[in-house]
């Protein structure tokens, strides 16, 4: 059989049977071989000097439970692989630490266990600020926690104040239940804030007030003045016509005469109708001698009934005429009743009449 070659460092495998002077120089070739391939590759010379490898050093998968880099008397601890550019840290036989690169956007770190009695997931010991901090930065002096965002350094310790508000990340409450007055306080949200906060006139609009952020009940009672309430147009009273509850309205007089029963749309010139009663007037010429005098009703009545009337004589310059009575006989269908009384000779041209019926 002839001589066969090593798959991988290509060492002689010298043919069974033959002459024994040709196995001393092929082993010998084979020695020489390993000593240029497998010592470099073991870190140590042939002094016994530690040398650097010179080319990757390929591990098996591994798991958490079983890393594929692990140590001596500790071998449920180190690293592994998970997936893609995706390695996990292994301490105790579980994940602590999962560091990833393209199969996360960005990079990351992620911290897998939580924290306990016995220690925090996550130490940053305590040292001096970097002279000239970065986006991202995250360090401790011993007094504060610091973390650079956005070009500005925060202190995660320090939840800010009234006037610092930049200064706390995420929006934070503040709730006033006893006084607060003169110069602005300071907060340092490190407990529940609880104080009453007076407000300078003025100091606050309707933009800054939520909707319907002022309820009935938060109003004293009598604190809401005319000042206070909207304004009106000349001529209008407080009420309300349209349907159903709702806000105040302005009235006209119209409405307002409605809504308490005077009907104007059956006004005339010598009528108006309050509710059921009817209030008329009117005037006529009185009769050259004493004498009986009808006018007409100036509107039918509902129930024809007129309750009173009386007259007055006036002479044709407006004057009273008090030589001439005129007396309220009564009245019959559609028509007032008067009989006027000449005294002395005495006439005027005309008297005016007032009755109220229904």
């Amino acid at each position: 059989m002839a001589d066969t070659i090593t798959d991988r460092f290509d060492l002689v495998k010298p043919e069974q049977g033959a002459s024994a002077d040709d196995w001393g120089g092929k082993l010998n070739q084979n020695f020489d071989t390993l000593d240029a391939v497998i010592l470099p590759r073991s870190g140590a010379d042939a002094g016994g000097a530690r040398l650097p490898m010179t080319g990757p050093l390929t591990l098996a998968e591994g798991t958490a439970g079983a890393p594929a880099l692990a140590f001596s008397g500790d071998e449920d601890s180190g690293l592994y692989w998970i997936s893609n550019n995706n390695l996990g840290m292994a301490l105790g036989g579980s994940l602590a630490y999962q560091f990833g690169s393209a199969a996360f956007a960005p990079s990351r770190i992620v911290i897998c266990q939580p924290s306990h009695a016995g220690q925090a997931s996550l130490r940053i010991p305590a040292g001096a600020a970097p002279a000239a901090p970065v986006n991202g930065d995250l360090w401790s002096d011993g007094g504060g926690l610091y973390v650079r965002i956005a070009g500005a350094t925060y202190d995660l310790t320090d939840n800010g104040s009234a006037t610092t508000a930049d200064r706390w990340t995420t929006p934070r409450k503040i709730e006033f239940a006893g006084a607060v007055s003169g110069a602005t306080p300071t907060f340092n949200g490190s407990a529940d804030v609880t104080a009453t906060l007076s407000l300078a006139s003025g100091a606050v609009d309707t933009a800054q007030l939520k909707t319907d952020a002022v309820t009935e009940a938060k109003l004293a009672n009598g604190a809401a003045t005319n000042a206070k309430l909207a304004d009106m147009a000349s001529g209008r009273l407080k009420g309300r016509v349209s349907a159903n509850p709702g806000a105040p309205e302005d009235l006209t007089a119209a409405q307002a005469l409605a809504l308490l029963g005077i009907d104007t749309s059956t006004r005339g010139s010598s009528y108006v109708k309050l509710g059921d009663i009817y209030v008329m007037w009117g005037s006529t010429s009185t009769p050259s001698t004493d004498a009986q005098v009808n006018v007409n009703v100036p509107v039918s009545l509902p129930s024809g009934v007129v309750a009173s009337a009386m007259a007055i004589i006036k002479n044709t310059d407006g004057s009273f005429n008090r030589n001439v009575v005129v007396q309220y006989i009564g009245s019959f269908g559609g028509t007032i009743s008067f009989y006027v009384n000449q005294m002395d000779g005495s006439s005027s041209l005309g008297f005016q009449w007032f009755a109220i019926g229904w």
